[in-house]
């Protein structure tokens, strides 16, 4: 893969400064297909409510390509592994996931029959300035950066929903401990109101509260447990999936 002259350094208000040194990634951003995304609200019509809904599919998406940047050379395991070619495919897959959206983004596809996933493949793979410049590089380029982005964003959607199902579980649980805590102190101050000893009151109350601290406290790190092993499976399926020639499905 060549390199650019010298490395593009973008200033982001998210990311700090976003770096590109790969020429193909470079021409890309400079492509009108990708262009187009700066007139792209990344939350559709939400800014007509919220004023500051302002940001565009483009910074979204070269936020995405600089996280993927990141992970790929300063993840061991992944800069390990991965081979240059492979490292510019999860970028440039990053980069270009959502070229296909529409105006007012998920919003257009109510009107259209397609999804952006699909319009983001045929951007990639057809006659397009986005194609041209991948075939130029290599000529399986546009392929495979075009089933990873699919496969980066069904991927993505999946790792969202464990991270979701395991927040909601960690607050739910939150919620249980001062419910908890909220009934012993309330039958605390009936029992001494009907006069049984305080000491044996506060004796009951310290050995409930100690059974349902370590109730909570076991239920909450199985939940982080199962967040991390989500969270690293998903990880690891993600690239295999990127790594492997099996078709994925656009949802």
């Amino acid at each position: 893969m060549l390199k650019t002259e010298e490395t593009k350094v973008l200033r982001d208000p998210i990311h700090g400064y976003i770096h590109v040194d790969l020429k193909v990634v470079w021409d890309c951003i400079n492509a009108k297909e990708m262009q187009r995304l700066r007139r792209i609200h990344q939350l559709g019509g939400d800014f007509q409510v919220y004023h500051t809904a302002e940001h565009s599919r483009f910074s979204h998406s070269l936020g995405v390509y600089e996280i993927v940047r990141r992970m790929v050379y300063e993840i061991d395991q992944l800069r390990e592994v991965l081979s240059d070619y492979e490292k510019a495919v999860v970028m440039l897959a990053g980069l270009l996931h959502d070229i296909g959206h529409g105006p007012f983004s998920h919003a257009f596809e109510g009107i259209s029959t397609y999804k952006h996933e699909e319009y983001t493949v045929k951007i990639i793979m057809e006659n397009s300035e986005i194609h041209q410049i991948l075939a130029a590089c290599d000529k399986v380029l546009p392929s495979d950066v075009a089933t990873s982005s699919v496969k980066a964003t069904v991927w993505g959607t999946i790792m969202a929903r464990y991270v979701s199902f395991a927040l909601t579980a960690c607050a739910t649980m939150l919620v249980a401990e001062a419910f908890a805590s909220a009934v012993t102190v309330r039958a605390l101050k009936s029992r001494v109101a009907v006069g049984i000893e305080p000491f044996n009151v506060m004796d009951e109350m310290l050995a409930s509260i100690s059974f349902v601290t370590l109730i909570t406290n076991l239920v909450n790190m199985c939940l982080k447990f199962m967040l991390i092993t989500l969270v690293v499976g998903s990880t690891s399926d993600f690239f295999a999936a990127i790594k492997s020639d099996a078709p994925y499905p656009l949802v």
